[in-house]
């Protein structure tokens, strides 16, 4: 970043180029600061800087604008290791982009690239994805795709960057599953009370059904307030790790494509 190398996180479930302030890039201020919130829901202040360039291997952008936060060393988005940015949904919106977990590699192909040459066997998901509230320039502040939980339709965001044991489910939604019992103690004492978005979790219940596509599993449901999002499940690292996943940004897409011997997922029959 600005001809600087940096340890950045990969978030889908982001729509900015962000980085901590501790990191000094140069660029061009844009703006005045702003309120952004932090960790714990606390409010940080953040502002839009310029910097000449982005380079991941042979990709590159120029000129681009990001985010500057006034915090720490590490950005409180930035999963479960610290790190001190994060790239989010800006930076892919003109390429196809396959997360490889298994492989640590992250590849990125133009947009004339046909992403059916990867639809092989009868376990790979191709799932539409619909942009959630455009906030900049057209870019999605998520990228959501249809699934079920406990066989109820649901609106999943895919959030690389998202990294509890399971998945956020919204407080409205849960409380249609009647037949779904509260569950761990053990983990809910590690996760009630923690914040997501800034709304603490409520309850843990126990693993159950979800599938997106063909990609199916169990898992438990972190339970949060969510008002007025426009998707009611948020499945991310930990989950997603199983597959390598590829967005197609400019035809919005999403491909699934799990690993071999894969104890997390429920293969089902051709």
């Amino acid at each position: 970043m600005a001809g600087r190398s940096v340890e950045c996180l990969v978030d889908t479930g982001d729509s900015y180029i962000e980085w901590t302030q501790q990191l000094n890039l140069p660029g061009k201020h844009m703006g005045s600061l702003f309120a952004y919130p932090g960790s714990s829901g606390i409010q940080v202040t953040a502002e839009w800087v310029q910097i000449s360039d982005l380079r991941l291997g042979d990709y590159e952008l120029t000129n681009i604008p990001t985010m500057k936060v006034n915090t720490g060393s590490s950005l409180p988005e930035a999963g479960d290791k610290p790190l001190p940015a994060v790239l989010g949904n800006t930076a892919f919106m003109h390429v196809v982009l396959t997360i490889d977990s298994r492989q640590h590699q992250l590849i990125v192909r133009q947009l004339d690239y046909d992403i059916a040459q990867q639809l092989h066997g009868s376990q790979v998901s191709l799932l539409t994805f619909k942009p959630v509230i455009p906030v900049i320039q057209g870019v999605p502040d998520y990228i959501t795709v249809l699934g079920s939980i406990a066989d109820r339709p649901v609106r999943f965001a895919i959030d690389t960057g998202q990294s509890w044991p399971g998945i956020f489910l919204a407080s409205a939604v849960r409380s249609q599953l009647n037949g779904v019992r509260t569950g761990s103690q053990d983990l809910a004492r590690i996760t009630v009370g923690q914040t997501f978005f800034g709304r603490r979790a409520t309850e843990v219940t126990e693993p159950i059904a979800w599938s997106l596509g063909t990609a199916k599993g169990r898992c438990p449901a972190f339970v949060i307030d969510m008002p007025n999002y426009a998707w009611q499940a948020n499945i991310g690292h930990q989950l997603l790790k199983d597959y390598r996943v590829t967005i197609d940004y400019p035809h919005q897409k999403v491909l699934l494509e799990p690993f071999q011997a894969n104890p997390n997922v429920v293969r089902t029959k051709p």
